[in-house]
């Protein structure tokens, strides 16, 4: 790999998430905090929707448990949201991948360039669609996809001869554990680690040896007890994963139970003996697997054993048992990802048929938006020129129409993240943004000069009025340019709904100024349109909706009674300042959502 690029993989599995990054040719585990993993579950506020990652979001579910869930690869796999979950798969998995990304980016000092994602099993079409998907809503390039079992055997067999192609016969039989029952995989390492057969070894009578656990658990904590509650409950599941893991070195291992229930303590003969119906049927496993793969068990030329729990040493009797050759173990995750890595990446690189990312459309809400912002401003505009040279230039009205048009370019803006494609690298949302800021100067110079020329007026009054409309919302989307690469791109989408210009109050207010300038009629046109400019910046003044609210009936009242008395030329430049306030607030809340570098909890 060139220097400078940045080749990041990530196994998001159950319950911790690793990743290694090859740069300049060297592979380097990916550390979050100090920390060699992260949790891999994602929590949802109930309140704002947000969702956060790691350690933060393992901590928030202490509380609320029901809005966590541990395991988004697997909703992502399935396509399913989590009972009673808000989030969907696709922005729990981009929400952690965003996060690796970040960490590897920050050890690495750059961005990744290549990407490659280890799946437990082989997944199919639409399920690697949404994996694609996931990872292009991170920013991030299209995956490479890579089964566990493959890349343990690349990363076991590294520097083998097995991976020459060259030799007949070249086979690997993967077996992982930690799971519910040991799973068995056979690998063809001589033609691109590919997967021949794949199965459980699992007793269909007994429990998985978690249930078995879990039951075992309930009934030393509360004799009696139903466990079926248990079953269900993530948070015993974890304790019993982290039990398994503890039992690897020592004898002994305490769980918690959710209270009430004390805590119990669980050994290794316990594990020994959840797990002894299923590797009872080992052999007999090994052969149907075998007979799968068109294989002979002489043709199978290693095996690799992967996992890190206490079950490890009868796994590896059981295998030997079955007739099969000694064991390489594989304890260490980030071996594994260290052979993803080599599967992904030349001489040994993998094809992989390119994933249609779907189609991402704008929201018919945002498109109409801009259409109606972009009428107010040339609405507005035509008025001015129409009246002139009759009667003397309204220049608050020049400003105010070049306001919205900088405002227009700001609501295009926010459509470029849609469309057919997601081409790799590009940040269209930052080239939209610095095409608005600078679309926004030369139009509201178009509409000053064009205004001047109209009335036969100098125009450098009219061009100052236009650009002291425009500079401060052209200034915000510069800014939002600067910060748009480091947006969360799990909380995008919901920034881009926030980020919309408000369509009806400038309407309304556009509307409002705009009868102010009708004259020949008999009607309170002024008084009406006075009303509708003081509801329009109540309701555009960017606070609570309640104080939104209230400001706007008592903005309509006051502005009707002030259009008795004379002029209403400044509350129409207090509204342009007030559109200035709300594009400063909506560029604020981009800025402070991009994450510095070593704020970010693991």
């Amino acid at each position: 790999m060139p220097a400078g690029d940045l080749h990041l993989a990530v196994d998001i599995s159950a319950w911790w998430t690793t990743a290694v990054y090859e740069s300049g040719g060297t592979v380097q585990p990916v550390v979050f905090e100090g920390r060699p993993r992260l949790p891999s579950g994602v929590f949802q506020a109930r309140d704002t929707r947000a969702l956060s990652t790691g350690t933060p979001a393992l901590a928030a579910s202490v509380t609320h448990p029901e809005d966590y869930r541990p395991d988004p690869m697997t909703l992502l796999q399935t396509g399913t949201p989590a009972p009673g979950a808000r989030f969907d798969p696709v922005a729990a998995v981009a929400a952690v991948l965003v996060q690796v990304a970040e960490a590897a980016s920050v050890q690495a000092g750059s961005t990744v360039t290549a990407l490659t994602i280890i799946t437990a099993q082989t997944w199919g079409h639409r399920a690697r669609q949404r994996l694609h998907q996931a990872a292009a809503t991170a920013g991030l390039p299209p995956p490479h996809i890579v089964t566990a079992a493959a890349a343990a055997a690349a990363a076991a067999l590294s520097g083998s001869t097995l991976t020459g192609g060259t030799r007949p016969g070249s086979f690997v039989a993967v077996c992982t554990t930690g799971d519910a029952t040991p799973e068995l995989t056979v690998i063809d390492a001589a033609h691109g680690f590919q997967q021949l057969a794949a199965a459980p070894v699992r007793d269909p009578g007994a429990p998985t040896v978690d249930e078995a656990l879990i039951q075992l658990a309930a009934e030393r904590a509360t004799p009696g007890t139903d466990p079926s509650a248990a079953l269900d409950d993530w948070r015993v599941a974890r304790e019993i994963q982290q039990a398994r893991t503890a039992l690897a070195v020592q004898p002994r291992a305490p769980m918690l139970l959710p209270e009430p229930h004390p805590a119990v303590v669980l050994t290794r003969d316990d594990l020994a003996a959840a797990g002894a119906a299923h590797l009872a049927r080992l052999r007999e496993t090994v052969k149907q697997l075998l007979a799968d793969a068109d294989l002979d068990p002489s043709e199978v030329n290693a095996v690799v054993l992967v996992g890190d729990d206490g079950t490890v040493p009868e796994v590896q009797a059981a295998l030997a048992g079955a007739g099969l050759p000694p064991t390489v173990t594989v304890r260490d995750p980030h071996a594994v990802l260290t052979g993803a890595v080599r599967l992904s990446s030349p001489p040994m690189g993998l094809t992989e048929a390119p994933v249609r990312i779907p189609r991402t459309r704008p929201m018919l809400g945002a498109v109409s938006g801009a259409v109606l912002v972009g009428a107010c401003s040339i609405g507005l505009l035509i008025q001015v020129v129409s009246g002139a040279p009759a009667v003397p230039l309204p220049l608050e009205n020049v400003t105010l129409s070049a306001a919205l048009a900088a405002l227009t370019a700001w609501a295009v803006a926010l459509l470029a993240p849609g469309g057919k494609k997601q081409p790799e690298g590009e940040n269209r949302l930052r080239r939209g943004f610095v095409a608005a800021a600078a679309i926004g100067i030369v139009l509201a110079w178009l509409y000053g000069l064009v205004a001047g020329v109209s009335a036969g007026d100098p125009t450098e009054t009219s061009l100052r009025s236009a650009l002291a409309g425009a500079v401060p919302i052209a200034a915000c989307a510069a800014v939002i340019a600067l910060v748009a690469p480091r947006l969360p791109a799990a909380a995008l989408p919901e920034w881009l709904r926030t980020a919309r210009p408000p369509a009806l109050p400038v309407a309304m207010a556009a509307l409002g100024v705009g009868l102010q300038r009708v004259t020949g009629t008999d009607l309170p046109l002024d008084m009406l349109g006075a009303t509708l400019l003081g509801i329009a910046t109540g309701l555009t003044v960017p606070l609570a909706p309640t104080l939104r609210l209230v400001t706007a009936l008592l903005l309509g009242a006051g502005y009707a009674l002030v259009s008795a008395t004379g002029s209403m030329r400044y509350p129409t430049i207090a509204y342009v300042a007030v559109l200035a306030w709300w594009a400063a607030t909506t560029t604020a809340t981009a800025a402070t959502a991009t994450p510095r570098a070593g704020t970010r909890t693991g």
